[in-house]
């Protein structure tokens, strides 16, 4: 039977007791991989939020994208081209002349006009007024001493809307708003996924990194050969 002297006893009892860590505390090592696991987190719920919020949206780009790539394509391409004239009666008269506007306004409600103005001029008694839309063009001409005008419409086809919806020529402000929101989201959903990539634990992380490369010299590359 062995002894134990008084200090081998206070060793054992102290052994247990400093190996034990204060709940709720953790090493630096242990907490770097927690904050990392949170920040992909994040990252992988902005990009599922965006993703999902711009979803038909890039949809509708992509395809029209396409469209506008092939304007050789003739399917839905049938234009029109009509012609109006009248004569603007007195009571929209200011004065000993027409007021521009007003004479503009009345034409375009008499003749249903669309689109928006996108310019308008004045020499001597002839005024002109332009309206413009998705795949669409009217001119107003007009003779502000006797109200007598002439309109002229080209409304293009379907495929030459859609590749103006696609431009946002002339859609107005909301569409254009839209259309730079789009753009960003797509910026946000590129750069996200490519964190998701980084800060993962995934096994295939180095052949992802590498498809993006391939991606990015392509790219390159093509549009080198578009520009020289």
């Amino acid at each position: 039977m062995t002894s134990s002297t008084p200090a081998d006893r206070d060793d054992v009892a102290a052994g247990p007791a400093a190996s034990v860590r204060p709940a709720g505390v953790r090493t630096a090592s242990a907490a770097r991989p927690r904050r990392k696991g949170s920040t992909a987190k994040l990252v992988r719920r902005i990009h599922v939020w965006t993703s999902m919020l711009s979803l038909m949206v890039m949809i509708f780009f992509g395809l029209t994208g396409i469209l506008l790539n092939h304007e050789d394509w003739t399917f839905g391409n049938s234009a029109s081209e009509s012609t109006a004239s009248g004569t603007v009666p007195t009571s929209v008269r200011t004065g000993s002349t027409f007021d521009t506007l007003s004479l503009a306004q009345y034409v375009a409600d008499r003749e249903e006009l669309g689109g928006h103005i996108s310019g308008q001029g004045v020499t001597g008694t002839q005024l002109w007024v332009t309206y413009a839309g998705p795949g669409y063009q009217a001119r107003i001409t007009a003779d502000t001493s006797t109200g007598a005008y002439k309109v002229t419409e080209d409304r293009a086809g379907l495929i030459a809307v859609v590749n103006d919806v696609h431009r946002a020529k002339n859609t107005g402000t909301p569409w254009r708003v839209l259309n730079d929101l789009a753009g960003l989201l797509l910026v946000v959903i590129g750069i996200t996924g490519l964190l998701i990539t980084w800060l993962t634990r995934a096994r295939n992380r180095r052949r992802d990194l590498a498809l993006g490369v391939v991606g990015l010299v392509v790219l390159v590359v093509v549009l080198w050969t578009a520009v020289a």
